[in-house]
């Protein structure tokens, strides 16, 4: 499995960094923080179950709330449904845009504080629950996370995060083996008009 995570990051990443180079991790936790604080994308989405034998393909939109720190995940195809992730847990939202009862609890509230904080850039919040390894080379960087807290082991491997002058894209491994890669498309465009209807007021 860890082959096939580095396969794929050297086939999304163009310009690999150079493992050998040593990163200035409090420069980048800064400099990635305040890139990401306006996140504001689309993106795409393929999921590689296990006992799938073809990966499953999404993609959206993307935008965080910098005031409330919400972030409204909206999946536009295949199937439209929003998320809405806060620090209390998630919220989601069928395709007829209709919350649906009892999802708060359905992840929760450290996994779900988890994206809110790869999305927003505050990936020093977590750095107590996931040890970090950093590679560097140019512009480009790669940040490795794995859990170090017991119930957290449990769901998610290891986290994997790509960028450049902001997160670009992220690959988890879940424990029971499924990956998702999920690639972040920044666009001037603000969504924060249509999404903004579903945050927790």
């Amino acid at each position: 499995m860890k082959k096939h995570l580095f396969n794929l990051v050297l086939f999304l990443s163009p310009v690999f960094v150079n493992a050998n180079n040593v990163c200035d991790v409090e420069t980048l936790l800064n400099k990635i923080r305040l890139s990401s604080e306006q996140m504001n994308s689309e993106f795409k989405q393929t999921k590689q179950i296990k006992t799938l034998l073809h990966p499953l393909n999404s993609s959206g939109k993307i935008w965080l709330d910098v005031i409330s720190q919400q972030l409204v995940w909206q999946v536009i195809n295949p199937i439209k449904s929003t998320m809405v992730i806060s620090g209390n847990g998630i919220h989601l939202f069928n395709r007829y845009d209709v919350q649906q009862k009892n999802t708060i609890s359905m992840i929760g509230k450290e996994f779900s504080s988890v994206f809110l904080n790869i999305a927003s850039g505050n990936l020093r919040e977590l750095q107590a629950n996931f040890a970090m390894n950093w590679q560097c080379g140019g512009a480009n960087w790669i940040v490795e996370l794995y859990p170090k807290v017991e119930k957290m082991k449990k769901i998610i491997h290891s986290i994997t995060i790509r960028g450049e002058r902001k997160i670009d894209g992220f690959t988890y491994i879940e424990s029971r083996g499924d990956l998702t890669d999920i690639t972040l498309l920044h666009t001037e465009t603000s969504y924060s008009k249509e999404l903004s209807i579903y945050l927790d007021r």
